[in-house]
């Protein structure tokens, strides 16, 4: 199951991929139906002969968020991911457009078809390529960073699912992160998007986890946390 699972999410990547060269789209259904804004104008669902998206010269790459398995039986599975549009000359790792998209796969063939695709705009925010000391390399979006963590010459990033530690200073990684992200202590950086609750010195994050605020910087925190002047 975990084989097949990363088959799916991989033929979604280059699916996208596909989109965006203007190339026909791989195990294609005769008559697939696509709804995208980007291709129908209104949103309404249109048929397409090969990509539902006209080639756009100022495309300079795509970067992938998350692809899952949504749904899978014998005759169909449905996978959901996001992925950003880079202009050409943007800074990688940081698109202004990100689309979500689903897929409807058709299962009862002998060969995969991809049966339906759904297009929407998606949740503007950046991608941040971490390098991880297992040597990995992982592209998070920010909406899935809770906080960050300082940890000796070392960085421990707090995401949705996975802990990523990597090597270098916590005030180059401060200096690297948007401004939805406040330190809130020392060894502490939130992310505003998971704040569950703030109390008297200290911030609740969205995994239920608790980090303390001192107590001298509690206002000046709390004031930054809540966007205020």
């Amino acid at each position: 199951m975990g084989k097949r699972k990363n088959n799916f999410t991989t033929m979604a990547r280059r699916i996208v991929e596909f989109i965006y060269q203007g190339k026909a789209l791989p195990l294609q259904e005769d008559g697939m139906a696509c709804i995208s804004p980007v291709a129908c104008g209104d949103g309404r669902e249109c048929r397409i002969g090969r990509s539902p998206i006209r080639p756009r010269a100022d495309v300079g790459g795509i970067v992938h968020g998350e692809y899952r398995l949504i749904f899978q039986s014998g005759s169909a599975a449905v996978i959901a991911g996001r992925y950003g549009v880079l202009t050409r000359g943007e800074r990688v790792g940081a698109p202004k457009e990100w689309f979500n998209i689903s897929i409807v796969l058709d299962l009862s063939m002998e060969r995969l078809q991809i049966a339906h695709l759904h297009i929407s705009p998606g949740e503007v925010g950046r991608v941040y390529r971490l390098r991880g000391r297992d040597e990995r390399s992982y592209q998070v979006p920010e909406s899935e960073i809770l906080y960050l963590e300082a940890s000796h010459n070392h960085v421990l990033w707090h995401c949705d699912g996975i802990q990523i530690e990597t090597a270098g200073s916590f005030r180059d990684a401060e200096v690297s992160l948007s401004e939805e992200f406040v330190r809130i202590h020392r060894s502490f950086i939130v992310n505003r998007r998971h704040i569950r609750r703030i109390d008297r010195c200290y911030v609740e994050v969205t995994s239920g986890e608790i980090l303390q605020i001192p107590v001298k910087k509690y206002c000046e925190v709390k004031r930054r946390l809540q966007r205020e002047a």
